[in-house]
C-alpha cells in the first residue's frame, strides 16, 4: 500500500472515565479504535486471548477485530475510532502487521487532549457499542467528519498520522507483502470483488501455474485463494449492509454473486446470521 493513500476519518474521539462499567462483549466494527490509558487498568480479550491495558500505553484495534472489553475498577482512557470510507476495511491493515500496543511518546497526551478539543462534538454517547456502532450513526459521523473546515482536517488528520507512526514504526510487513506475486494477486482480488475471479486468472496475474500459485498462496497467507476471496467479500458485503440501503440481491450481485441465495447460506456460514438478520440489528441499535 501507498501510505500517501491513507486518508482516515474520525468518527469519534474523547475521554473516558469509568468505574467497572466498560464490559461489553462481541464488538466488531468496520473501523479501528486507538486507546491511549491515562488511570487505572481494564483488559481487552480477542481470540480468546486477555490483554491488559496499563496507563502510558497506546492500543490499536484493527477494523472487524472481534473483542470484548473487561473492567473492574476505575479506569480513565482516550479514545479514537477512525474510519476510511469506501473499503471493507483500511488498507493500512491488509498490508501491516501493527503491534496491539506501544509505549507513550512524551507528547502523545497532549495530541490526544488537542483532537478532543477540536472535535468537540465527536465523543461517543455512552460506552454501550450500540449507542455508536451502527449504521445510522457512522453515516452521520462520515458525513460530520467531511464537513469539518480545511484548517481542523489537515490538524485532526495530522494528529492521527502522528499517533499511527508509533505503531508503524514497530509494524511488519505481512508476508504476502514480501512477495510481489502474491501481493499482485490480493490487490487483483479488491480491484475485482465484482466478478467471477478464477483460480486461473490469479495464478496468471502472479506469473505461476495454478497448482504452484494455490500452494505459495497458502504457504504465505495461511489460507487458500478462493477463502481469501470470500473473506473479503464478506467483509464488504458487511461495509455495504451498513452503510447503505442497496437491496441483498443488489449486494450479492455487487460481490460477484449471481445467486443471491448461495450469497446468504456463504454470509450465514460465515457470520452466523443472515444478510437481513446483520442489518436489522445494525439498524435496531
Amino acid at each position: 500500500m501507498d501510505i500517501d493513500s491513507f486518508h482516515p476519518l474520525i468518527l469519534n474521539v474523547g475521554k473516558a472515565v469509568h468505574d467497572s462499567d466498560w464490559n461489553w462483549q462481541n464488538i466488531c466494527s468496520p473501523f479501528a479504535r486507538i486507546y491511549y490509558i491515562v488511570q487505572g487498568e481494564a483488559a481487552l480479550v480477542i481470540g480468546g486471548q486477555t490483554h491488559r491495558l496499563c496507563p502510558l500505553h497506546l492500543y490499536l484495534i484493527p477494523p472487524f477485530t472481534a473483542h470484548s472489553t473487561v473492567c473492574t475498577s476505575h479506569f480513565i482512557h482516550y479514545y479514537i475510532h477512525v474510519y476510511e470510507e469506501g473499503t471493507a476495511g483500511n488498507d493500512i491493515f491488509e498490508e501491516y502487521d501493527f503491534p496491539f500496543e506501544v509505549s507513550m511518546q512524551p507528547n502523545d497526551e497532549y495530541l490526544f487532549e488537542r483532537l478532543v478539543r477540536l472535535n468537540p462534538a465527536m465523543p461517543i454517547p455512552a460506552s454501550d457499542p450500540s449507542t455508536y456502532d451502527n449504521s445510522r450513526t457512522l453515516v452521520q459521523n462520515t458525513l460530520q467528519s467531511k464537513m469539518l473546515s480545511d484548517e481542523l482536517k489537515i490538524e485532526s488528520r495530522g494528529i492521527i498520522y502522528q499517533l499511527f507512526s508509533r505503531f508503524i514504526q514497530k509494524a511488519s510487513a505481512k508476508a504476502m507483502s514480501h512477495d510481489a506475486r502474491i501481493t499482485k494477486a490480493t490487490h487483483y482480488v479488491m480491484e475485482h470483488l465484482s466478478d467471477h475471479i478464477s483460480i486461473r486468472e490469479l495464478a496468471s496475474e502472479a506469473c505461476l501455474s495454478p497448482e504452484h500459485f494455490i500452494r505459495i498462496f497458502k504457504n504465505i497467507t495461511g489460507t487458500t485463494p478462493m477463502q481469501y476471496i470470500t473473506r473479503k467479500r464478506m467483509e464488504k458485503s458487511q461495509h455495504l449492509l451498513f452503510t447503505t440501503n442497496m437491496s441483498i440481491k443488489n449486494i450479492a450481485f455487487t460481490l460477484g454473486y449471481t445467486d443471491s441465495s448461495y450469497f446468504v447460506r456463504v454470509f450465514k456460514c460465515t457470520l452466523g446470521i443472515t444478510p437481513q438478520e446483520y442489518r436489522k440489528q445494525q439498524n435496531c441499535m
